[in-house]
């Protein structure tokens, strides 16, 4: 709880330079200039924090090679300019994360959390139902708006707090109250109507939840199988609603594959930009194949089935990352996310609630940006970049002395 109106004007400030960080896809220019002056200004203020550049340092490296590649290739300025963007988009907000907490405590953190997860929940149930009425409780699909996806990723914020505040540490004093914000929280998941939004809140839901998992595993068998039968059910009674068609399409449309027809390309275009990066990657020479066709590289999709032939940007953010980075560039992905987990799960035990709390919403950040990172290029897209954010803020904690980590028997109260 926060204890003084100083720590209230902290948490809302705070929470509205975390809307600013993490909502560019909405703000367009205005928010990308104030990304880049708000991780200016945290710099100038405060310095370069090391400890963190240890982890994002393995980033850094396939950008300056790719830089080079790309201008050594004559690529357009234009679009190297555009991959420099997408590839420091990850970092800056991982570095930007940890100046945040190294800035706040932690209740204001917390509180912030909870400001903006609630602030964006609320904005974004009342944008699909004034597009849509009512029809979009029974189907919001048809009531999504593109943009309004890029707030409401910020309501994982809220929706780790309350989780951990409901399951972990079973918070009575304030439990209807943190109940009632939680199904609101998992209702805007619901009217998101966003596939991949459905798959990152259920994966970052079971992070923040594993405590209490591994200690009552019948139970959450019990409760997996209702939602299985229940969303079984709901499919069979509703086969022609466009959320459930959509759904059930799913695994087709980001198949990869050389899709012959037009109808195929267009109805699996996911899968089919993803053949065409791939199939690119394997005709490149080997020094290509190590180090990527560098930034400013285009995909040529040959038939396009939404436009231009030569794009830039796939949905699939593996194939992404090869063509421009190579195996070099994926091997320093891979190795940054491994190596983030593992560390930060050995601390799962330690600190204080608050502290595990971050730490496993970190976890859950990290994992979920790399499963979606296959189907909307997660690790570069605007959208999900707050949950990069989370791991940045709890390197902070890690590195920092005057945390002290000390093992608790249980990390939530029975």
């Amino acid at each position: 709880m926060l204890t003084t109106t100083s720590d209230s004007v902290k948490s809302i400030k705070l929470a509205v330079v975390i809307l600013l960080i993490t909502n560019r896809g909405v703000l367009g220019d205005i928010g990308f200039i104030a990304f880049y002056l708000i991780c200016v200004l945290f710099i100038l203020r405060d310095g370069l924090y090391f400890p963190v550049l240890k982890y994002i340092g393995l980033l850094i490296i396939p950008v300056v090679i790719s830089i080079f590649t790309g201008l050594l290739r004559r690529h357009e300025y234009y679009d190297i300019f555009k991959d420099v963007y997408y590839f420091l988009s990850p970092i800056f907000t991982t570095y930007v994360g940890c100046i945040i907490a190294h800035r706040t405590k932690l209740n204001v953190l917390k509180q912030a959390f909870l400001i903006v997860g609630i602030f964006v929940a609320v904005i974004f149930i009342l944008q699909s139902v004034t597009e849509s009425g009512v029809t979009a409780f029974l189907d919001p699909r048809t009531s999504r708006v593109e943009e309004s996806l890029y707030l409401n990723s910020a309501a994982f914020l809220s929706l780790g707090v309350l989780m951990w505040n409901v399951v972990i540490e079973k918070n009575l004093k304030h439990a209807k109250w943190n109940l009632f914000l939680l199904m609101l929280n998992i209702f805007t998941v619901y009217m998101s109507g966003s596939r991949t939004y459905y798959v990152a809140a259920l994966a970052f839901v079971l992070i923040i939840s594993f405590p209490y998992i591994k200690r009552h595993i019948l139970k959450f068998a019990m409760f997996i199988g209702i939602i299985i039968i229940g969303l079984t059910a709901l499919i069979m009674t509703n086969p022609d609603n466009n959320t459930v068609t959509t759904i059930l399409h799913s695994s087709d449309e980001i198949t990869v594959g050389d899709y012959k027809t037009a109808s195929e390309r267009n109805n699996n275009y996911r899968g089919y930009e993803a053949f065409r990066a791939l199939d690119q990657f394997n005709n490149y020479p080997t020094r290509y194949k190590i180090f990527g066709g560098g930034f400013g590289e285009k995909i040529d999709m040959v038939i396009s089935p939404l436009g231009p032939r030569y794009i830039p940007i796939i949905h699939n953010g593996y194939p992404y990352i090869l063509i421009k980075n190579g195996f070099l560039g994926m091997a320093c992905f891979i190795l940054f996310g491994y190596g983030l987990i593992c560390r930060m799960h050995k601390m799962s035990n330690y600190g204080s609630n608050d502290l595990r709390m971050l730490c496993f919403m970190a976890i859950g950040g990290i994992v979920v940006s790399f499963i979606v990172n296959a189907s909307v290029w997660g690790l570069f897209n605007d959208a999900y970049n707050i949950l990069l954010m989370l791991g940045g803020m709890y390197l902070y904690y890690l590195n920092n002395k005057k945390y002290v980590f000390k093992k608790r028997n249980s990390v939530y109260r029975v």
